[in-house]
């Protein structure tokens, strides 16, 4: 008994005692988030940490090589570095920011200049290989580089955001655009294994990575609502000025009232730059009204217009915040319709006069006549009482009409046709000084007021009329369940086989649907395509388990879109596509399913795909043969591309 006391004394007063030494920190520069990630971690482990400062990443290394220091902080894992550094678990998500002259749009930048000896090379080229890239050196001034060339991006730090904004310029989280992984510590290989074990059970069991993405975003709002002020009295608008502004009336209903989705996104922009913004919208005004107000600089915004290269001609646009998905929405007893882009030239579709529809369909289907309306509401009306077959609208247009109707309108997406088009929302401003000027002051205000979030929030709204009609089919069943049994067991059955064979995520085949297809084997020429996303594993375990399901929806609707045959998610991130013959195209599609972008909560990412493709050269090939093959090539792709990188 004497002896088991003197164990648990001895291993309760070592275990503190072994990790009670200080750890030698290093760090390049003033970070505040290293500062308060070491505070948290003092406290959580109990190990004291010292603190030394660099001026560049370079005299960091050099210090920890030397002994100088046990662990360097805020480090990207590396290929490279990983030869010769041991790493413990991130606790940070990169907070690098952008800063340019003009708003980077798309990831699109012509020159990007980065701090001397940084990591950031690779990790921008992953997207971009032939991306210029030039370095700075440490005593060299962001905002210095920028005044010497008006057209590339500099990366700097969350230190210098509050003055670089100040002083008009852009900034955005280097995240938004381009994936960059998370940073954590890291010593000499083998030096500290110990800590190294005990820093990370710390870091994961108190999920570090998400308390300091929180920490980044409270400073960054922060920094930027103090710029913001600044800037304003910069601008020579040091009175509250009035911006008369209008919107797209969604409703002709005699009522003057703003009632576009991004209402309340507006209000609170204008009560963050101390504008009193005043609606001035005409009693069920036109879009063309409403545009040609603005274009005559009678009034000096309209709080949401989609943005065109046509329209950037005439108006100044702020930074978009919102995209929307286009909804293609007929009468509710056609909207189960199948059709074509081709086939669609043959519909009567309606679209509101001078809208963005109007000269994208144009575009897109050429010669074709298109039905012109007022108003949103003449719009929808046109298409309940029959004049027309298809009407496109944006997303949240569409729920937000639903919603106010208590889902009695007779209208439906069309779920089984859809284009993947991507399109841009902002506020437009008058071309000239003045609306550049709130242009440019509405864009950084952008970055404080989620507008994304507010607009968004009518893309959430449950469907009453589909629950009702749910709830009056299992009324009517109830009250004749005795006569009808063996036909709602008939139904019940095959609404149950159909969802067995369906990925409920995606609304693509499953893997029993790929098996019980594949029973039949392959005909000779068919096309199989195994499909398996790269860094998705990463990416699930640094943005979480959602951001992964919405890109792999978005995957499964581009897909849907484009493949002329069969889909399938057979698991995780893995597709295969079946065609039963070789088609014209075919290999373009293949080509455009390598890569896709999505927009996850303003972090705009680079989805690239490896892919193994075979087309059948003999008869009835067994499906578990062809997945071999499939999946060999799958593999080598990927491979080709890590030995690339």
């Amino acid at each position: 008994m004497m002896i088991r006391l003197f164990v648990i004394l001895f291993v309760t007063l070592w275990v503190p005692f072994t990790y009670s030494n200080t750890l030698k920190i290093g760090v390049a520069g003033d970070d505040i988030v290293v500062d308060e990630t070491l505070k948290k971690l003092s406290m959580d482990t109990g190990i004291r940490f010292e603190v030394l400062r660099f001026n560049s990443y370079e005299s960091t290394i050099k210090a920890l090589k030397l002994n100088k220091i046990d662990f360097i902080s805020n480090i990207n894992f590396t290929a490279e570095r990983d030869k010769f550094l041991d790493f413990t678990l991130p606790f940070s998500v990169d907070y690098s920011f952008v800063f340019s002259n003009i708003p980077i749009i798309n990831s699109h930048v012509d020159e990007f200049v980065v701090k001397k000896g940084s990591a950031y090379p690779d990790f921008l080229r992953r997207a971009d290989a032939n991306l210029k890239i030039s370095s700075y050196g440490h005593s060299e001034k962001v905002s210095s580089i920028l005044r010497s060339n008006k057209n590339i991006a500099v990366l700097g730090s969350l230190n210098e955001l509050e003055e670089l904004l100040s002083k008009g310029y852009y900034a955005q989280r280097l995240l938004k655009s381009w994936f960059v992984p998370p940073a954590g510590f890291a010593s000499l290989k083998g030096k500290h294994s110990d800590y190294i074990s005990l820093l990370n059970k710390a870091i994961d069991k108190n999920q570090y990575l998400s308390r300091s993405l929180r920490f980044v975003e409270d400073w960054e709002n922060a920094l930027r609502i103090s710029a913001l002020r600044t800037s304003v009295s910069l601008h020579g608008l040091n009175t509250a000025p009035v911006i008369n502004y209008k919107s797209e009336d969604l409703y002709k209903d005699g009522i003057v009232r703003d009632s576009s989705v991004s209402r309340i996104a507006v209000e609170r922009a204008c009560d963050l730059l101390g504008f009193e913004c005043k609606f001035t919208n005409d009693i069920d005004e036109s879009w063309e009204s409403i545009y040609s107000s603005l274009k005559k600089q009678e009034i000096d915004m309209i709080s949401s217009m989609a943005v065109s290269q046509e329209r950037e001609a005439h108006f100044n646009f702020s930074e978009i915040y919102y995209y929307p998905n286009v909804y293609f929405v007929s009468d509710i007893s056609n909207s189960d319709r199948e059709l074509s882009l081709s086939e669609v030239v043959s519909e009567r579709i309606g679209v509101i006069k001078g809208d963005y529809f109007e000269q994208l369909l144009k575009e897109l289907l050429v010669g074709k006549s298109l039905y012109l309306y007022e108003t949103q509401d003449d719009l929808t009306t046109a298409l309940i009482e029959g004049h027309i077959d298809i009407m496109p609208i944006g997303s949240a247009n569409f729920h937000k009409l639903m919603f106010e109707s208590d889902y009695k309108l007779p209208i439906e997406v069309m779920r089984k046709f859809k284009l993947p088009i991507e399109y841009g929302i902002a506020a437009a401003f008058q071309n000239n000084k003045q609306g550049e000027a709130y242009a440019k002051l509405f864009s950084e205000e952008l970055q404080i007021v989620d507008f994304q979030k507010l607009i968004g929030r009518y893309n959430y709204r449950k469907n009453w009329r589909t629950s009702m009609v749910e709830v009056q089919n299992l009324v009517i069943i109830g009250s004749a369940i005795i006569a009808i049994a063996g036909v709602v067991m008939f139904v019940i059955i095959i609404a149950l086989y159909k969802e067995s064979l369906t990925d409920q995520l995606t609304d693509l085949g499953n893997r029993r649907a790929l098996y019980r297809k594949g029973k039949n084997r392959l005909p000779k020429n068919s096309v199989l395509l195994y499909v398996d996303i790269d860094e998705f594993k990463y990416i699930n375990d640094n943005y979480g388990h959602e951001a992964g399901d919405r890109i792999l929806a978005r995957y499964a609707q581009i897909i849907s879109s484009m493949w002329p045959g069969n889909a399938y998610r057979i698991g995780g991130d893995e597709f295969i596509l079946i065609c039963d013959k070789v088609t014209p195209g075919l290999s373009g599609i293949v080509t455009q399913l390598r890569c896709f972008q999505i927009n996850l909560d303003g972090i705009q990412m680079n989805i690239e795909a490896s892919l193994g493709c075979l087309i059948v050269d003999m008869d009835k090939l067994s499906l578990g043969q062809a997945l071999a093959v499939v999946d060999k090539r799958m593999y080598q792709d990927k491979k080709s591309k890590c030995q690339n990188i």
